[in-house]
């Protein structure tokens, strides 16, 4: 059981950072991804 509000707020920022973190990762790999497509799209684009 939770003792106080601190250990409360403690918590429930902890796990936000953790999503958040895991968020972050996704994002970074779709944003990835996806300039990796348009770098393809406009290199057959150029050599049209």
């Amino acid at each position: 059981m939770l003792r106080n509000n601190q250990e409360v707020v403690t918590r429930v920022l902890t796990k936000n950072l953790k999503t958040t973190q895991i968020y972050a990762r996704v994002i970074n790999e779709k944003i990835k991804t996806d300039m990796l497509a348009l770098a393809d799209k406009l290199d057959a684009y150029k050599a049209v």
